[in-house]
């Protein structure tokens, strides 16, 4: 018998999947490593009522259910249970701050959970749940490379002691792109490329004390209209986030938590 598999984002606590009061969908390990997806928008294209839309700058649309919008404002993306939104816009780009390399699984609501976490979960919830330090005990170094001279690499290294534990990882992704096509309009028929993301993250845990902390700074090039000179954005976001959990007995805890998010967007050039 399989054991029963436990979910914690339809309500913000552990519970058995067949009690969740919400409609979720989890990806597990085995399914990331398994799927081929190189980001996390590839990955989630996969599941049912999910869908992937480019935006004309390149950057990825979810809908969940059909519920629309120009930007991710209608769902809520929460990093190990923590939201993260950038301000401009009020919502969230997708692949630009999580390499899927740190990912261990994932918990979809489908449908509206604005009374848990807000005004933007009218599509629903994506919770990503990093790698523990307990998942992570050797170091592990990843590469790869393809068309329009892409590369990546990747390394992670985690510790597991008594006196707690850490986990750090590092990303290098850098593309030339395939160049910018346009239609009769003038309208952009690629997506955005070239671009580049460099991410770092850090987690520790000690004594039910935790504490996250990543940073990435993704940059993308985006031809003017018309196609006189190319602009270089660059998105830097900076995640942090304090957690302290005891057990009061029994089916009872008491939780103290704190984040704090900083996205800043900017032309370069």
């Amino acid at each position: 018998f399989e054991e029963e598999a436990q979910v914690i984002t339809a309500s913000r606590r552990l519970e058995p999947l067949q009690e969740s009061p919400s409609n979720i969908t989890i990806i597990t390990e085995a399914q990331i490593r398994t799927s081929g997806a190189r980001t996390l928008s590839e990955l989630l294209s996969t599941f049912p009522g999910i869908q992937i839309t480019t935006h004309r700058k390149g950057s990825e649309k979810i809908w969940i259910r059909g519920v629309a919008a120009v930007y991710n404002d209608k769902t809520v993306l929460l990093i190990d249970g923590f939201p993260y939104k950038e301000l401009i816009y009020g919502q969230h780009p997708i692949d630009e701050q999580l390499p899927l390399t740190d990912v261990k699984r994932i918990e979809i609501i489908k449908g509206p959970a604005s009374v848990l976490y807000g005004a933007n979960a009218l599509g629903g919830v994506i919770n990503v749940m990093t790698h523990a330090p307990q998942d992570q005990t050797k170091t592990t170094v990843t590469a790869g490379l393809g068309n329009w001279n892409t590369h990546r690499y990747s390394v992670s290294t985690g510790r597991q002691a008594d006196w707690g534990g850490a986990v750090f990882s590092g990303t290098y992704y850098d593309s030339q792109g395939d160049g910018h096509d346009r239609d009769a309009d003038g309208n952009s028929t690629t997506r955005r490329d070239p671009n580049n993301l460099k991410h770092m993250r850090l987690r520790f845990s000690s004594h039910g004390l935790s504490l996250g902390a990543s940073h990435s700074i993704f940059q993308t090039d985006e031809p003017e209209e018309p196609d006189t000179q190319t602009r270089r954005f660059a998105n830097d976001t900076t995640l942090l986030n304090l957690q302290w959990k005891r057990q009061l007995g029994e089916g009872f805890s008491l939780t103290a938590r704190s984040y704090y998010n900083l996205y800043d967007w900017g032309n370069s050039r």
